[in-house]
C-alpha cells in the first residue's frame, strides 16, 4: 500500500492507553484501521507522543456499518443484554425466515416474477430485511465484533476463493 493512502497524525495523548484515546479523539471506528507507526513516552508529562496513521483504504462506506451497529444498539431490549447470544440469534433465524416465506409467497402466488422498488412486496422483502440487519448487528456486537470488520473479512474471503477459483464446492476453508 502506498504512502498517499494512508491519512499521517503527530499527536500528544495525555492519558489511558495511546491506542484508546486516538480512536475516541478521531472515532476511528475500528482499530485495525489505527497504525501506531512510534510512541514516545514524555518524561516531563504524563502522556505520550505519537506518530499514527488512519488506513484510508479501510476507512471505507463500509464505516457505515459501524454506524448502523452503534445506533441499532441504542434500540436493542432484550433480557441480559450484553451477555445474550440466544435472543438475537434467534431473533435473526426468525427475520430471515420471514423474508423466506415473503419470497415463497411470491413464487407461489405471482409466478415467482422479481419484484423491484418500488413493489410492495419488494418493499415488504426489504423491510424484513431491515429486521434482519439489526439482529445481525447485535449478535455481532454481543461477540465484541465490528460489522465494518465482518464485511471486510467477508470480501476478502470471497475474493480469495474466487482468485483460486474455490467459489463453487462446500465447506469454509476452501
Amino acid at each position: 500500500m502506498a504512502i498517499k493512502d494512508y491519512i499521517s497524525y503527530f499527536e500528544t495523548v495525555e492519558h489511558g492507553s495511546v491506542e484508546e484515546a486516538l480512536i475516541a479523539k478521531y472515532s476511528i471506528t475500528s482499530p485495525r484501521r489505527l497504525i501506531v507507526i512510534e510512541s514516545i513516552e514524555q518524561p516531563t508529562k504524563a502522556g505520550y507522543t505519537v506518530l499514527f496513521e488512519i488506513d484510508k483504504e479501510k476507512t471505507t462506506e463500509l464505516d457505515d456499518f459501524d454506524k448502523y451497529q452503534i445506533e441499532a444498539r441504542k434500540t436493542a431490549v432484550y433480557p441480559d443484554l450484553g451477555n445474550n447470544l440466544w435472543y438475537p440469534a434467534l431473533g435473526l433465524n426468525g427475520e430471515a425466515g420471514e423474508v423466506a416465506e415473503k419470497v415463497k409467497k411470491i413464487y407461489r402466488d405471482k409466478g415467482g416474477k422479481l419484484p423491484k422498488a418500488p413493489d410492495m412486496d419488494a418493499f415488504s422483502i426489504g423491510t424484513e430485511l431491515g429486521d434482519v440487519l439489526w439482529y445481525i448487528a447485535n449478535l455481532a456486537t454481543e461477540l465484541g465484533f465490528n460489522l465494518s470488520d465482518i464485511a471486510v473479512s467477508n470480501l476478502e474471503k470471497l475474493a480469495s476463493r474466487a482468485a483460486r477459483d474455490k467459489v463453487h464446492g462446500e465447506g469454509d476453508n476452501r
